[in-house]
């Protein structure tokens, strides 16, 4: 065997040593003081990992139909009121004191839709202290060890065609603490197999009573987002819009077969429209707007809206009921997707 050979052969038995070593302490560790759960991302769509249990399978309302940032797919989570479970990892950048979750509980596709099928009257959200390693990432997924924290939350949602916003009021400094505790135990555990333990919080969403659809059984929900997110129902039909632009204190757009479409417009004389922010082909802009009684004072106090340009409507409410934040600047990332800051320490993706 050549010297090249050799370093191949010693380097692959090397590798594998450390995958079975890997594994077999993984497998032998004693997490009886801890559940394990395996969160997996989609390749196409990693806004969170997440895991749902008892879920129906049928390939038409998959899972990642919770996360894909469109209110008009679901997800098919059973046909009983038997409790289903949604574990959900909470991104980092939120605070825990500021968490939102936001719910379209049922199939967005249509009003008819809607009521046909059954929803979630009754959830009950709990959060955990999760701890993972380099030795428990795979490809697909990560698996997590974690621990319950006590208080649990109860929501009745409303039956209603939307989106509902969840303040989940947990008290971050209580949980950062039960965190702290159980990372000792954690790190007795799991520093068999790596030093470098990364903490992160997870929610579990149990669906307890439906809303009964009035032809099916299925229990759907369309979309599930936090704070770091902001999703808006697409029309049934929209044009690629070629430019913004304000006149005579109105918001118009022109399409590719449609010129100078009224977006929005304000009659009100005490506000004046300043300027339009607008990415090129996008589906938001950001409308700057003072009121005339600063303006005429000398002093323009700018306020910010958001503009949903699919819509045509201003969703500045919408959105902050959303992300507790408010929009003031649009940028774009490599990736294609655009992003509002909102002075805090997240921006919001917008779908």
């Amino acid at each position: 065997m050549n010297i090249f050979k050799r370093n191949i052969f010693i380097t692959i038995t090397i590798i594998l040593s450390i995958v079975i070593i890997s594994s077999f302490s993984f497998n032998n560790i004693d997490t009886k003081h801890f559940d394990e759960i395996s969160l997996k991302s989609n390749k196409n769509n990693s806004y969170v990992e997440f895991f749902v249990s008892e879920l129906k399978s049928n390939n038409k309302y998959p899972s990642e139909n919770l996360f894909d940032g469109y209110l008009k797919t679901c997800m098919v989570v059973g046909n009983s009121v038997k409790t289903n479970s949604i574990y959900i990892k909470i991104p980092n950048d939120i605070s825990i004191n500021e968490l939102i979750l936001n719910i379209f509980s049922g199939y967005g596709k249509s009003k008819k839709l809607y009521s046909a099928n059954s929803r979630p009257k009754t959830i009950r959200i709990s959060i955990f202290s999760a701890f993972t390693t380099e030795g428990y990432v795979s490809e697909n997924s990560t698996k997590y060890l974690i621990k319950k924290y006590q208080n649990d939350k109860i929501f009745q949602l409303s039956d209603t065609f939307s989106v509902q916003h969840l303040k989940l009021n947990f008290d971050e400094n209580k949980l950062k603490s039960f965190q702290e505790k159980n990372l000792k135990d954690c790190e007795n555990l799991l520093g068999k197999i790596s030093s470098k333990i990364k903490t992160a919080f997870l929610i579990r969403l149990e669906i307890l009573d439906i809303y009964k659809g009035n032809k099916y059984d299925d229990v759907c929900i369309s979309e599930l987002f936090f704070n770091n997110r902001f999703v808006s129902a697409y029309p049934n039909y929209y044009n690629q819009i070629d430019s913004v632009y304000i006149e005579k204190n109105t918001v118009f757009a022109d399409y590719a077969n449609e010129k100078h479409k009224i977006i929005l417009q304000k009659e009100k004389k005490e506000i004046i429209l300043i300027m339009i922010d607008w990415i090129k082909y996008s589906n938001w802009a950001i409308l700057h707007f003072a009121y005339n009684d600063a303006v005429g004072n000398g002093r323009v106090a700018e306020q910010y809206a958001l503009i949903d340009l699919k819509n045509k409507k201003d969703v500045t409410s919408e959105f902050l009921q959303s992300t507790n934040g408010t929009p003031f600047l649009l940028n774009k990332n490599n990736k294609g997707q655009i992003f509002v800051d909102i002075y805090k320490d997240y921006n919001v993706e917008l779908k």
